[in-house]
């Protein structure tokens, strides 16, 4: 699910760079993205019973929408600098992607967020 998160936000977040800021999305920050997205993401699941599947969140997306994965992604990205601020024109390339590719969703909410987060269990990543 990470995986192919990434695959459709990184390189149209590269192709926004490139259009609209006419610059290059830096290889430390997509470094920086890809490493706080392994570390945050997908992390808990639970059980939707009007659904009948397990739902895991948060997703890449979510974390870019709460700005939660700039935030982590700050800390790579100016790791020797010691600035924890994540790129702002890298930050809103990140989300206008995620609008412009339809990967926002409605049912996104802070109050979705806390019924899943009450009910939910961690991911065993062990196995």
């Amino acid at each position: 699910m990470l995986n192919e998160e990434l695959e459709k936000i990184l390189p149209a977040t590269e192709d926004y760079c490139w259009d609209v800021l006419e610059e290059a999305f830096e290889p430390r920050a997509k470094d920086a993205v890809q490493k706080a997205a392994r570390e945050l993401a997908y992390k808990r699941k639970y059980y939707d019973v009007l659904k009948d599947t397990v739902v895991y969140f948060p997703s890449v997306t979510r974390l870019i929408m709460t700005n939660t994965l700039q935030g982590k992604a700050g800390e790579t990205y100016y790791y020797y600098e010691g600035d924890e601020e994540f790129p702002p024109e890298y930050s809103k390339a990140l989300k206008t992607v995620c609008r412009d590719q339809g990967l926002v969703q409605a049912e996104d909410s802070a109050e979705n967020d806390e019924y899943m987060e009450k009910l939910a269990q961690d991911v065993d990543l062990s196995s």
